[in-house]
């Protein structure tokens, strides 16, 4: 079961509704969240402390999906400092290994993939989600092969859109 709360005021009353029906029911429990601001996004209106803090003590065995707000027509990737914020988030509540999934727009994430291996350099996963086109469908493909286990893909073809934004941002070098 995977819940994916865009509005921190459902956190609270939702891990209480979950431990009613009783954890036990679940075999595996992920919680997600942006929690972060990310490229081209928003600030994200969780306090991303509070809900990890919040989400290990009502279910310390849940995988915690926390993600980056981003803008779908921002060309650039994640960013050191983003990443760093994220793993020292996860190392202040303890959240180690395959407890943390990484929700990344797979776009954005093939735009500097040496952020994405230091997501998974300390056992994390990455959940790479969104449109992708070709030169990012082959990157995937090898993250996978490098890091076997730790890749979960739930991608989607572009709109036109993006499609057209995506190809002038490569004819102009803006991508990779």
């Amino acid at each position: 079961v995977k819940l994916d709360f865009k509005d921190p005021e459902a956190v609270a009353l939702s891990l209480e509704a979950v431990e009613a029906v009783g954890v036990g029911s679940f075999p595996e429990l992920w919680l997600n969240a942006d929690v972060l601001q990310g490229p081209g996004g928003e600030p994200s209106s969780f306090d991303a402390d509070g809900f990890c803090r919040d989400c290990v003590a009502a279910f310390p065995g849940a995988t915690l999906s926390l993600g980056w707000k981003v803008s779908g027509n921002e060309l650039s990737g994640y960013t050191e400092e983003q990443v760093e914020a994220m793993l020292e988030l996860c190392a202040r509540h303890e959240i180690v290994g395959r407890r943390a999934t990484f929700a990344i727009s797979a776009f954005h994430a093939c735009q500097n993939p040496a952020t994405v291996r230091q997501m998974l350099a300390p056992g994390h996963t990455v959940t790479l989600w969104g449109p992708t086109n070709y030169w990012c469908d082959a990157w995937i493909a090898e993250l996978r092969a490098d890091f076997p286990g730790q890749i979960y893909v739930d991608t989607k073809e572009p709109d036109w859109v993006q499609t057209v934004v995506w190809r002038v941002g490569q004819f102009l070098g803006m991508l990779n």
